[in-house]
């Protein structure tokens, strides 16, 4: 996996580089708007930054997950609830979570429900 072998070992040589996942996506705005969402969720994962490129449709770009300040990481890595379908990591102001499944799931150990997906998701760091 290029993450693995690539980019987390030049994040570890270099710490003080920030990092920033470059993806792209196209069709509808419902479409767009989830991927724009799952792959800044994802690059939260590993503390790095997202950005999602959409070639033709820049305005569907644009989206409030880009202004969540969560603050710096509370943990060393993200976890994987039972199943696999959640995968998520803790931050000093907030939760990045991101759900592969269709349907809802749970952190269980924070008692977080997370809304179905796959979706990307900033959650409040309170128990709910």
């Amino acid at each position: 996996m290029p993450l693995d072998k690539l980019i987390m070992p030049a994040a570890a040589r270099y710490p003080r580089v920030r990092f920033v996942h470059l993806n792209y996506a196209g069709g509808p705005p419902a479409t767009v708007r989830r991927a724009v969402r799952f792959s800044w969720a994802c690059a939260r994962l590993f503390g790095h930054d997202g950005y999602l490129a959409a070639p033709g449709a820049y305005a569907l770009e644009r989206d409030d997950i880009y202004n969540s300040d969560l603050g710096k990481p509370a943990g060393d890595r993200w976890q994987v609830e039972p199943g696999g379908k959640v995968v998520w990591r803790a931050y000093e102001k907030g939760i990045a979570a991101i759900n592969c499944g269709p349907g809802a799931g749970r952190i269980v150990s924070l008692g977080l429900h997370v809304p179905p997906g796959p979706d990307g998701y900033v959650l409040p760091s309170r128990r709910s």
